[in-house]
């Protein structure tokens, strides 16, 4: 499978997911951004980031991450997929 183009699920944005194509499995820590989920998006197992809806600081700081996590490919890196 081709991880760099994984097929779009929803009629959403490039980089958006539509939280109804994940599936959460258990929770896996707990960071700076809220929880980190395992899994999987169309049978891929993943790490899903949860971020608090109340606190738009958080949301902001995470918003840069995206950005910069967008631009990066390197095989000792996750990669972004939404």
């Amino acid at each position: 499978m081709d991880l760099y183009h994984l097929p779009r699920l929803s009629n959403t944005p490039a980089w958006d997911i539509a939280i109804n194509d994940l599936t959460f499995d258990a929770v896996i820590g707990k960071g700076h951004f809220g929880e980190v989920w395992k899994g999987s998006l169309n049978a891929l197992s993943i790490a899903i980031k949860v971020i608090p809806a109340n606190n738009i600081k958080e949301q902001t700081a995470f918003m840069q991450e995206v950005e910069v996590m967008k631009q990066i490919r390197n095989a000792y890196v996750l990669t972004l997929f939404g």
